[in-house]
């Protein structure tokens, strides 16, 4: 009983970081100018993310969906989106 419990909060905990987790690099793009690569859980997020970055417009240069297993029933899924600013002056 104790190992189960260890494991749901260890599921659960992974989730919850999971969940919030949006990660944003910094990237030389195919013409040589500034992007940005986005990773996310859901793609709403991204397009969230990538407004905040910019500050306003942008343009989607590539999208990207990853879906990984961790065993029987963990199955994780990142969203992933390669952005250029249009606000920049690029």
């Amino acid at each position: 009983m104790m190992n189960f419990l260890k494991v749901s909060l260890v599921m659960l905990l992974l989730t919850l970081v999971g969940c919030a987790t949006t990660i944003v690099n910094d990237v030389p793009g195919p013409d040589g100018s500034l992007h940005f690569s986005i990773t996310c859980r859901n793609m709403a997020s991204c397009y969230k993310r990538a407004h905040e970055v910019c500050g306003g417009p942008y343009t989607i240069i590539d999208r990207s969906t990853q879906v990984s297993s961790g065993g029987d029933a963990f199955v994780r899924t990142s969203q992933g989106l390669l952005i250029k600013c249009n606000s920049l002056g690029t």
